[in-house]
């Protein structure tokens, strides 16, 4: 039987629960920022191009005030 791949609630569920324990220990998000960061960019690294460019694009135009 194969494995199913995992979907987005999967993935959610998981960031949130690391976010929360690591806020909880620390008080801050620092440390679950810096964590997501470095993970984000080697998954970009290792995506096609096309699929790269569609997430440097999105978190260009994220517009945070």
């Amino acid at each position: 039987m194969a494995k199913r791949k995992f979907v987005k609630s999967d993935i959610v569920s998981v960031l949130k629960s690391f976010s929360n324990r690591t806020y909880e220990q620390a008080l801050s998000h620092s440390f679950a920022t810096g964590f997501l960061e470095s993970m984000l960019a080697n998954a970009i690294v290792d995506m096609p191009r096309h699929k790269q460019l569609e997430c440097l694009k999105s978190l260009q135009s994220a517009n945070y005030k």
